[in-house]
């Protein structure tokens, strides 16, 4: 066996010992938080392994993910701290990932056997890296008035492909950019049923004032850990990117990496932390890719947007302050 496949295998065999050692998850929904605390339990989410899965509030219930053995630990800190109660919604997070994973194999499999060459956005399952990319493709073999392009590379060599729909010359650019969290697979699922539409000419009229760019996937690395270990709680709700910080933690959240008020709020400075927005501004290749590019168009800019699926919200820039 050449030295080269047997490194290979070790490094596969640990790779799948060390998400066999997950912690189990459980998902808990709480009570409302008293009123004028909410910075204060937010920043909960600095020294306690917590993801919220919805936006805390004052006025409703809302839900948390974290460890079953940290579950006895923070129901502590909910009732002592906030008197706040919970009550578990589901400890199957692994098994509800595995069926999602299942559903999805089926439904891809299902979609190619009737996909054309000039394929449609996928609507049963969520697209991974390549599959997106090879779409966005298509898409400028099929249109003329559609091209794609690279703004650079992320950590780990891959594109950061952009798409733009143009019908003139200089004409006023709307800028969407999405996936910027990993895990957030509806982010560009939706930006894509979105380009599919205005390429189509459902929304051309809307188009023979505007050139529509979208960087569709704006953390590639991240967003292919999230597909390769889908059915991992550690892979599937990864949300920052890959390039390693230290010798023991990896990832920095892009969409806290940028220079407005850097570090200052909604964040933590522990590297091992979701919310981590890294040494310093600007200090991952994706931002500087998107900065970069965004200043070399700014001129001609009219309107940006983020796309995210948390909070089901609609925010405007600065949203670092009130």
């Amino acid at each position: 066996m050449h030295l080269f496949s047997v490194l290979v295998a070790v490094f596969l065999v640990a790779a799948s010992v060390t998400h066999a050692k997950e912690e189990r998850l459980s998902v808990i929904e709480v009570s409302p938080i008293p009123q004028g605390r909410l910075d204060e339990f937010e920043k909960l989410a600095e020294s306690h392994p917590i993801d919220f899965l919805g936006r805390p509030s004052e006025d409703a219930e809302f839900q948390i993910m974290l460890p079953e053995n940290e579950l006895e630990n923070f129901a502590k800190v909910l009732k002592s701290r906030f008197s706040m109660t919970f009550k578990v919604i589901t400890a199957k997070v692994q098994q509800d990932l595995e069926k999602e994973a299942a559903k999805e194999t089926a439904a891809r499999r299902f979609a190619k056997l009737f996909r054309s060459s000039r394929s449609s956005a996928p609507t049963t399952y969520y697209p991974d890296l390549d599959e997106i990319h090879r779409w966005m493709d298509e898409q400028a073999a099929s249109h003329a008035h559609v091209t794609v392009e690279s703004i650079g590379k992320s950590h780990e060599n891959r594109e950061m492909k952009l798409l733009k729909i143009n019908s003139g010359k200089g004409l006023p650019i709307l800028f969407i950019e999405s996936g910027i969290h990993a895990r957030e697979w509806l982010s560009p699922a939706t930006v894509m049923q979105l380009l599919q539409k205005i390429i189509r000419g459902e929304k051309s009229d809307l188009f023979s004032k505007y050139e529509l760019q979208s960087l569709l996937v704006t953390n590639p690395d991240g967003y292919a850990y999230t597909h390769a270990y889908k059915t991992s709680m550690q892979g599937r709700f990864w949300r920052q990117n890959r390039r390693p910080s230290n010798s023991y933690c990896v990832g920095v959240d892009l969409n806290r990496n940028f220079d407005i008020d850097f570090g200052m709020r909604g964040v933590s400075q522990m590297c091992n932390s979701q919310i981590y927005p890294g040494p310093r501004a600007f200090s991952e290749p994706e931002t500087q890719n998107l900065r970069t590019y965004v200043q070399s168009i700014a001129k001609t800019v009219k309107f940006y947007m983020s796309v995210h699926t948390f909070g089901q919200m609609v925010i405007v820039p600065y949203t670092y302050t009130d």
